[in-house]
Protein backbone atom coordinates (compact mmCIF):
# COMPACT_ATOMS: atom_id res chain seq x y z
CA UNK A 1 0.00 0.00 0.00
CA UNK A 2 2.29 2.50 0.59
CA UNK A 3 4.74 1.98 -2.05
CA UNK A 4 1.70 2.60 -3.84
CA UNK A 5 1.35 5.67 -2.82
CA UNK A 6 4.84 6.48 -2.68
CA UNK A 7 4.37 5.90 -6.76
CA UNK A 8 1.04 8.22 -6.79
CA UNK A 9 3.12 10.77 -5.00
CA UNK A 10 5.56 10.53 -7.87
CA UNK A 11 3.27 10.74 -10.74
CA UNK A 12 1.79 13.72 -9.21
CA UNK A 13 4.94 15.74 -8.76
CA UNK A 14 7.09 14.70 -11.74
CA UNK A 15 4.81 16.62 -14.41
CA UNK A 16 7.52 18.36 -17.04
CA UNK A 17 6.99 21.50 -15.88
CA UNK A 18 7.59 24.20 -18.85
CA UNK A 19 7.60 27.86 -19.13
CA UNK A 20 3.90 26.85 -21.19
CA UNK A 21 2.61 24.35 -19.36
CA UNK A 22 2.60 24.00 -15.33
CA UNK A 23 0.60 22.32 -12.68
CA UNK A 24 -0.53 23.41 -9.24
CA UNK A 25 -2.34 21.51 -6.45
CA UNK A 26 -4.77 23.42 -4.76
CA UNK A 27 -5.44 21.24 -1.68
CA UNK A 28 -8.04 22.91 1.13
CA UNK A 29 -7.15 26.61 1.86
CA UNK A 30 -3.04 25.93 0.25
CA UNK A 31 -1.53 25.69 -3.11
CA UNK A 32 0.89 23.15 -3.63
CA UNK A 33 4.04 24.15 -6.02
CA UNK A 34 6.50 21.34 -6.55
CA UNK A 35 6.95 20.82 -2.69
CA UNK A 36 6.22 23.64 -1.70
CA UNK A 37 3.03 24.87 0.52
CA UNK A 38 1.30 28.24 -0.04
CA UNK A 39 -2.03 29.71 1.35
CA UNK A 40 -3.96 30.25 -1.89
CA UNK A 41 -3.84 33.49 -3.26
CA UNK A 42 -0.06 33.90 -2.58
CA UNK A 43 0.78 32.86 -6.11
CA UNK A 44 -1.22 36.60 -7.17
CA UNK A 45 0.13 38.43 -4.74
CA UNK A 46 3.93 37.42 -5.53
CA UNK A 47 2.55 38.86 -9.80
CA UNK A 48 1.05 42.15 -8.25
CA UNK A 49 4.09 42.45 -6.82
CA UNK A 50 6.08 42.68 -10.09
CA UNK A 51 7.22 46.85 -10.69
CA UNK A 52 6.10 48.61 -13.71
CA UNK A 53 9.90 48.38 -14.57
CA UNK A 54 9.77 44.72 -15.28
CA UNK A 55 6.73 44.77 -16.92
CA UNK A 56 8.62 47.40 -19.24
CA UNK A 57 11.68 45.45 -19.50
CA UNK A 58 9.64 42.38 -20.19
CA UNK A 59 7.77 44.10 -22.45
CA UNK A 60 10.97 45.33 -24.36
CA UNK A 61 12.30 42.09 -24.49
CA UNK A 62 9.67 40.29 -25.49
CA UNK A 63 9.09 42.35 -28.84
CA UNK A 64 12.71 40.75 -30.03
CA UNK A 65 12.95 37.31 -30.15
CA UNK A 66 17.21 37.89 -30.36
CA UNK A 67 16.39 38.89 -26.24
CA UNK A 68 15.58 35.77 -25.47
CA UNK A 69 18.34 35.12 -22.85
CA UNK A 70 17.02 38.77 -21.25
CA UNK A 71 13.57 37.61 -21.30
CA UNK A 72 14.27 34.28 -19.53
CA UNK A 73 16.54 35.77 -16.90
CA UNK A 74 13.95 38.09 -15.33
CA UNK A 75 11.05 35.33 -15.68
CA UNK A 76 12.87 32.67 -14.08
CA UNK A 77 13.62 34.59 -11.25
CA UNK A 78 9.64 34.93 -10.67
CA UNK A 79 8.69 32.87 -6.85
CA UNK A 80 6.82 31.05 -9.04
CA UNK A 81 9.02 29.68 -11.47
CA UNK A 82 11.86 29.11 -8.78
CA UNK A 83 10.06 26.68 -7.61
CA UNK A 84 9.05 24.55 -10.42
CA UNK A 85 11.31 22.10 -12.17
CA UNK A 86 11.70 23.95 -15.48
CA UNK A 87 14.30 23.36 -17.85
CA UNK A 88 14.88 26.62 -19.48
CA UNK A 89 16.99 25.36 -22.30
CA UNK A 90 14.42 23.47 -24.06
CA UNK A 91 11.46 25.70 -24.08
CA UNK A 92 10.64 26.45 -27.22
CA UNK A 93 10.19 30.14 -27.24
CA UNK A 94 8.61 32.77 -29.74
CA UNK A 95 7.47 36.38 -30.22
CA UNK A 96 3.94 35.42 -29.54
CA UNK A 97 4.66 33.44 -26.61
CA UNK A 98 6.61 36.41 -25.09
CA UNK A 99 3.93 38.78 -25.64
CA UNK A 100 1.78 36.82 -24.48
CA UNK A 101 3.14 36.05 -20.88
CA UNK A 102 4.05 39.61 -21.03
CA UNK A 103 0.33 41.21 -21.99
CA UNK A 104 -1.38 38.32 -19.64
CA UNK A 105 0.83 39.69 -16.18
CA UNK A 106 0.03 43.56 -16.87
CA UNK A 107 -3.35 42.62 -17.47
CA UNK A 108 -3.77 41.12 -14.14
CA UNK A 109 -2.04 43.38 -12.36
CA UNK A 110 -4.14 46.15 -14.17
CA UNK A 111 -7.41 44.99 -13.43
CA UNK A 112 -7.18 43.17 -9.88
CA UNK A 113 -5.55 45.92 -8.51
CA UNK A 114 -8.66 48.46 -9.86
CA UNK A 115 -11.00 45.88 -8.59
CA UNK A 116 -9.14 45.62 -5.02
CA UNK A 117 -9.37 49.62 -4.86
CA UNK A 118 -12.73 50.32 -5.62
CA UNK A 119 -14.31 47.36 -4.28
CA UNK A 120 -12.41 45.48 -1.47
CA UNK A 121 -10.32 47.42 0.91
CA UNK A 122 -13.32 48.47 2.57
CA UNK A 123 -12.10 46.62 6.17
CA UNK A 124 -15.85 46.43 6.41
CA UNK A 125 -15.86 44.13 3.23
CA UNK A 126 -14.21 40.99 4.13
CA UNK A 127 -15.80 37.76 3.83
CA UNK A 128 -16.86 35.49 0.78
CA UNK A 129 -20.55 36.97 0.37
CA UNK A 130 -19.33 40.99 -0.06
CA UNK A 131 -16.47 39.26 -1.63
CA UNK A 132 -19.25 38.35 -4.22
CA UNK A 133 -21.31 41.16 -3.81
CA UNK A 134 -18.25 42.75 -5.45
CA UNK A 135 -17.33 41.11 -8.15
CA UNK A 136 -20.98 41.19 -9.06
CA UNK A 137 -20.75 45.61 -8.60
CA UNK A 138 -17.64 45.11 -10.87
CA UNK A 139 -18.28 43.47 -14.13
CA UNK A 140 -17.35 45.72 -16.49
CA UNK A 141 -13.80 46.12 -15.33
CA UNK A 142 -13.24 42.69 -15.91
CA UNK A 143 -14.89 42.64 -19.51
CA UNK A 144 -11.64 44.84 -19.99
CA UNK A 145 -9.89 41.80 -20.53
CA UNK A 146 -11.86 38.60 -20.51
CA UNK A 147 -14.22 38.05 -23.19
CA UNK A 148 -17.75 38.77 -22.94
CA UNK A 149 -18.95 35.32 -23.43
CA UNK A 150 -16.48 34.28 -20.38
CA UNK A 151 -18.13 36.26 -17.85
CA UNK A 152 -21.47 36.24 -16.68
CA UNK A 153 -21.85 37.39 -13.11
CA UNK A 154 -18.07 35.88 -12.25
CA UNK A 155 -15.07 34.18 -13.62
CA UNK A 156 -15.08 31.40 -16.25
CA UNK A 157 -11.74 30.11 -17.32
CA UNK A 158 -11.78 31.49 -21.34
CA UNK A 159 -8.67 29.16 -22.06
CA UNK A 160 -7.84 25.30 -22.05
CA UNK A 161 -7.06 23.45 -17.88
CA UNK A 162 -6.83 20.44 -17.14
CA UNK A 163 -8.48 19.11 -13.56
CA UNK A 164 -8.01 15.91 -12.45
CA UNK A 165 -8.05 14.33 -8.47
CA UNK A 166 -5.46 12.35 -7.68
CA UNK A 167 -4.84 10.40 -3.69
CA UNK A 168 -1.80 11.69 -2.42
CA UNK A 169 -0.53 11.10 1.28
CA UNK A 170 -1.30 14.33 3.41
CA UNK A 171 0.70 17.40 3.22
CA UNK A 172 0.28 17.45 7.31
CA UNK A 173 0.43 13.82 7.82
CA UNK A 174 1.83 11.45 5.27
CA UNK A 175 0.08 7.98 6.85
CA UNK A 176 -2.96 9.70 5.71
CA UNK A 177 -4.49 10.20 2.21
CA UNK A 178 -5.98 13.13 0.83
CA UNK A 179 -7.61 13.86 -2.71
CA UNK A 180 -5.52 16.34 -4.25
CA UNK A 181 -7.35 18.69 -7.06
CA UNK A 182 -4.45 18.89 -9.75
CA UNK A 183 -4.89 21.38 -12.36
CA UNK A 184 -2.24 22.03 -15.43
CA UNK A 185 -2.31 25.41 -16.98
CA UNK A 186 -1.10 26.25 -19.97
CA UNK A 187 -1.15 30.06 -19.42
CA UNK A 188 0.23 32.40 -16.58
CA UNK A 189 -2.98 34.09 -16.45
CA UNK A 190 -5.34 31.01 -16.23
CA UNK A 191 -3.17 30.43 -12.92
CA UNK A 192 -3.36 33.40 -11.69
CA UNK A 193 -6.58 34.45 -11.94
CA UNK A 194 -8.01 30.42 -10.39
CA UNK A 195 -5.30 31.40 -7.52
CA UNK A 196 -6.53 34.90 -6.57
CA UNK A 197 -10.68 34.16 -6.73
CA UNK A 198 -10.23 30.62 -5.00
CA UNK A 199 -8.40 32.59 -2.62
CA UNK A 200 -11.54 34.91 -2.28
CA UNK A 201 -13.40 31.93 -1.64
CA UNK A 202 -11.39 31.45 1.70
CA UNK A 203 -11.29 34.95 2.76
CA UNK A 204 -7.41 35.61 1.42
CA UNK A 205 -7.16 38.87 -0.03
CA UNK A 206 -3.96 40.50 -1.43
CA UNK A 207 -3.47 43.74 0.27
CA UNK A 208 -0.64 46.56 -0.65
CA UNK A 209 1.76 47.41 2.49
CA UNK A 210 0.92 51.27 3.76
CA UNK A 211 4.54 51.75 4.92
CA UNK A 212 6.95 49.97 1.87
CA UNK A 213 4.51 49.54 -0.72
CA UNK A 214 5.05 45.76 -1.26
CA UNK A 215 1.72 43.21 -1.88
CA UNK A 216 1.01 40.38 0.67
CA UNK A 217 -1.67 38.17 1.25
CA UNK A 218 -4.04 39.00 4.30
CA UNK A 219 -5.25 35.98 5.14
CA UNK A 220 -5.88 36.42 9.18
CA UNK A 221 -8.94 37.65 10.63
CA UNK A 222 -8.10 41.33 11.57
CA UNK A 223 -7.40 43.76 8.66
CA UNK A 224 -3.64 45.09 8.95
CA UNK A 225 -2.30 47.61 6.33
CA UNK A 226 1.05 46.81 7.06
CA UNK A 227 3.00 43.32 5.99
CA UNK A 228 5.61 41.28 7.66
CA UNK A 229 8.86 42.35 5.53
CA UNK A 230 11.63 43.92 7.04
CA UNK A 231 10.88 48.09 7.25
CA UNK A 232 12.85 49.96 4.51
CA UNK A 233 12.89 52.78 6.83
CA UNK A 234 13.04 51.40 10.03
CA UNK A 235 16.45 49.82 11.69
CA UNK A 236 17.22 47.07 9.15
CA UNK A 237 15.31 44.36 12.22
CA UNK A 238 11.91 45.86 12.66
CA UNK A 239 9.16 44.63 10.14
CA UNK A 240 6.39 46.61 8.57
CA UNK A 241 3.97 45.62 10.94
CA UNK A 242 5.80 46.78 14.22
CA UNK A 243 6.99 50.23 12.70
CA UNK A 244 2.77 50.51 11.15
CA UNK A 245 1.95 49.48 14.90
CA UNK A 246 4.44 52.55 16.28
CA UNK A 247 2.65 54.74 13.93
CA UNK A 248 -1.03 53.83 14.51
CA UNK A 249 0.03 54.26 18.27
CA UNK A 250 1.11 57.35 17.87
CA UNK A 251 -1.60 58.39 15.15
CA UNK A 252 -4.08 57.64 18.53
CA UNK A 253 -2.24 59.39 20.88
CA UNK A 254 -2.32 62.73 18.76
CA UNK A 255 -6.10 62.25 17.90
CA UNK A 256 -6.81 61.51 21.92
CA UNK A 257 -7.72 64.16 24.23
CA UNK A 258 -5.34 63.45 26.76
CA UNK A 259 -3.03 64.49 24.30
CA UNK A 260 -5.11 67.81 23.14
CA UNK A 261 -5.01 68.99 26.48
CA UNK A 262 -1.13 68.83 26.75
CA UNK A 263 -1.06 70.28 23.47
CA UNK A 264 -2.59 73.68 24.69
CA UNK A 265 -0.79 73.57 27.79
CA UNK A 266 1.95 73.28 26.42
CA UNK A 267 1.18 76.34 24.13
CA UNK A 268 0.36 78.08 26.50
CA UNK A 269 3.26 77.34 28.84
CA UNK A 270 5.83 77.86 25.51
CA UNK A 271 4.36 81.33 25.10
CA UNK A 272 4.89 82.18 28.75
CA UNK A 273 8.58 81.38 27.74
CA UNK A 274 9.12 83.43 25.07
CA UNK A 275 7.51 86.57 26.42
CA UNK A 276 9.71 85.99 29.27
CA UNK A 277 7.25 85.75 32.05
CA UNK A 278 8.88 82.69 33.19
CA UNK A 279 12.45 81.71 33.42
CA UNK A 280 13.87 78.25 31.32
CA UNK A 281 14.11 76.90 35.13
CA UNK A 282 10.20 77.56 35.50
CA UNK A 283 9.43 76.60 32.13
CA UNK A 284 11.62 72.93 32.06
CA UNK A 285 9.84 72.12 35.76
CA UNK A 286 5.88 72.74 34.02
CA UNK A 287 6.63 70.64 31.13
CA UNK A 288 8.13 67.86 33.19
CA UNK A 289 4.82 68.15 35.66
CA UNK A 290 3.03 68.15 32.62
CA UNK A 291 4.42 65.09 30.89
CA UNK A 292 3.60 63.34 34.46
CA UNK A 293 -0.04 64.33 34.52
CA UNK A 294 -0.33 63.25 30.94
CA UNK A 295 0.84 59.84 31.68
CA UNK A 296 -1.37 59.58 34.87
CA UNK A 297 -4.60 60.29 32.44
CA UNK A 298 -3.46 57.63 30.37
CA UNK A 299 -3.28 55.45 32.59
CA UNK A 300 -6.68 56.34 33.96
CA UNK A 301 -5.59 57.80 37.13
CA UNK A 302 -7.33 61.40 36.63
CA UNK A 303 -10.12 62.03 34.23
CA UNK A 304 -9.75 64.51 31.48
CA UNK A 305 -11.54 67.41 33.11
CA UNK A 306 -9.15 66.84 35.93
CA UNK A 307 -6.35 67.22 33.59
CA UNK A 308 -7.65 70.40 32.31
CA UNK A 309 -8.28 72.01 35.42
CA UNK A 310 -4.77 71.06 36.51
CA UNK A 311 -3.13 72.46 33.26
CA UNK A 312 -5.73 75.60 33.63
CA UNK A 313 -4.16 76.20 37.33
CA UNK A 314 -0.22 75.50 36.56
Amino acid sequence: MYEFISNTELDLYEFKESFEEFSVVFWKDRVIVGNKKLPIGQIAVEFLDISEEVCEELKKHASNSKNKDDFTEIVRQFPFFKRLNVNWNQVDWTVNKFERFTNDIWHFNIVIRRFLEHFIHNPNLRGEHNFAVSILHCKELFHDIMPSSAFNTGYTNPHKSLTEFNPIPNPENPNELIIAERTIFNSIYDLLYMDFFKGLQHGHIPRCCKNCHHWFLLNQGYNTLYCEGIAPNGSGEQTCRQVGAKMTAKEKISASPVHSAYQTFYKKIDARKRRGKISADEYNISIIKALELKEKAFRGEITIGELKEIYHNI
